[in-house]
């Protein structure tokens, strides 16, 4: 209809003019009729030609916007990704990651909600992020956890304190000072009520708190002996911090990544978190 001769519509899609014969023949043979009346200049399109062309011409103008749908979806400028993280993730490990992630995939922007271990469940069940990073696996049905790197607890003091100068310190020693606690409610506050409790101790707490970044801040400002995880103390963040080995190992605390268990991600987004996945495993 467009190109008006064989040969023209044979170059316009690049096949042969014995192939476009034969494919207009065997329509004409189904439908029953001509579509073409046949001339030295050219083919006329019949009436009935006419009429179906008018039908099946919005369908081609929706297959050439095909492809640019298409390549939009393939090939987006920049995506949004919703990322949850705890606390004690967010300030050390997180931009670490998504450091190595944007040298990688650098059109993409990463939105970061910061949550407690416990509201990164239902974070991932209710879908408002793509994937979370935790400490705690929250051992839900929907929930996907994938442990990655195995971190420790270690004791921080202020580079003044006194304790600074030893090679390693006991749990007995850490209470002849005051303490930088956790709430009994959040995971490191259970491992550490419960090691003193086994040894049968009682520490003297001056400031108590929820969040790792939060003790080593109090640490710093010299309100007492404190306890953060090994791999959420970054010298660049807190010059004046010590960490002092315990003799007694702590429950280690793995890092998870967490997903939902019933949704796939695009590839785009699957990428992105095989790169955050790949780079944890090195951390």
């Amino acid at each position: 209809m467009i190109a008006k001769t064989i040969c023209g519509a044979a170059e316009l899609l690049h096949v042969s003019q014995p192939g476009i014969s034969r494919s207009l023949k065997y329509i004409e043979m189904k439908l029953g009729i001509e579509l073409f009346e046949r001339r030295q200049n050219g083919m006329l399109p019949t009436p009935e030609a006419l009429e179906i062309y008018r039908e099946v011409e919005p369908l081609f103008a929706r297959l050439s916007h095909l492809n640019d749908d298409i390549t939009r979806i393939v090939e987006t400028d920049s995506t949004f990704l919703q990322i949850g993280c705890a606390p004690s993730l967010a300030h050390y490990v997180l931009p670490e990651l998504l450091s190595h992630a944007k040298q990688v995939m650098p059109d993409f922007v990463a939105r970061i909600d910061t949550l407690s271990n416990e509201g990164l469940a239902d974070y991932i069940v209710q879908r408002r992020g793509a994937f979370a990073l935790s400490t705690y696996d929250p051992e839900h049905p929907l929930v996907q956890a994938e442990p990655s790197i195995i971190g420790q607890i270690q004791c921080i003091v202020h580079e003044a304190h006194p304790l600074a100068q030893l090679e390693s310190v006991t749990m007995e020693q850490i209470l002849h000072y005051d303490m930088v606690a956790y709430y009994d409610d959040t995971f490191i506050g259970k491992v550490l009520k419960e090691k003193f409790a086994e040894l049968g101790l009682t520490p003297k707490v001056a400031v108590q708190v929820r969040f790792n970044d939060v003790a080593c801040a109090m640490v710093e400002h010299g309100l007492g002996v404190g306890f953060a995880y090994d791999f959420a103390i970054k010298a660049s963040l807190s010059p004046n911090l010590r960490i002092v080995p315990l003799t007694t190992q702590l429950r280690p605390i793995p890092v998870f990544l967490l997903r939902h268990q019933g949704y796939s991600f695009s590839n785009s987004i699957r990428k992105y978190y095989e790169t955050v996945k790949e780079k944890l495993a090195d951390t």
